[in-house]
This record gives structure tokens, sequence and C-alpha cells, in this order.
């Protein structure tokens, strides 16, 4: 196992939200999963796709989506790494991208990250 994988688990609030969004049927909105929700939109908007387009891209029905772009239920941990091989980035690229607006550790790791490319 690389030891890099294990950065994806560091964030208190990514691990609660990898949990909250993926062990079980589950309609809790948490503020960690409006975040990444609201990414992933921001995502799509970049995309230059249609809605439901990127939605059956990323493996989503339209009804699907909706209900989770209204914030009627969390996306899971599925929905997210398809949505990271559509997108061609890696699931923690996405929530720390997701949750730096609202998370001082996943900001600072994004920070520490941008600047490594610098």
């Amino acid at each position: 196992m690389n030891i890099r994988n294990c950065v994806f688990f560091t964030f208190p609030s990514q691990l609660r939200t990898m949990l909250v969004m993926g062990s079980r049927a589950n309609t809790e909105m948490t503020p960690a999963s409006k975040a990444v929700m609201d990414y992933v939109k921001k995502l799509q908007e970049q995309s230059g796709l249609p809605v439901e387009e990127f939605a059956k891209e990323c493996g989503m029905g339209r009804t699907y989506w909706f209900t989770r772009a209204g914030y009627k239920a969390p996306l899971t941990i599925t929905d997210i790494v398809n949505v990271c091989k559509f997108v061609n980035m890696t699931p923690q690229d996405l929530m720390m991208h997701a949750l730096a607006p609202i998370d001082p550790l996943a900001k600072s790791a994004l920070d520490a990250r941008n600047q490594g490319k610098g």
C-alpha cells in the first residue's frame, strides 16, 4: 500500500463525510456533503456538458442526480469515485477542493500541495 493513499482519510471531516456518504442508505446532508455536491456541480459546469449527460457519464440517472443536486440525499463513495474517473482526478483531490472552503485542515493540505507544485 502506498502511504500517499492514506492521506485520503487524514482530515476528520473527510472521514466523517465519507462514512456518512457511503455507509448505508442515508439522507443526512451535512455541511461537508453539501460542499462536496457543490464542487461536483462546479465540475459539471466546467465540463460544458448538459447536466443529464454529465450525470450519465458519472453513472447516475437524471432523477438520482437531481435528488442529490437538490440536497435531498448525499452522494455515495461510489458516486464520488465515478465522478473522479470521468473528470480524471483522484477522490483525495476532489475532497480537498470541495472541503477547503469549510475545513481549515483541507485548506491547509490543498495550499501545501499547491506550493509543492510551484
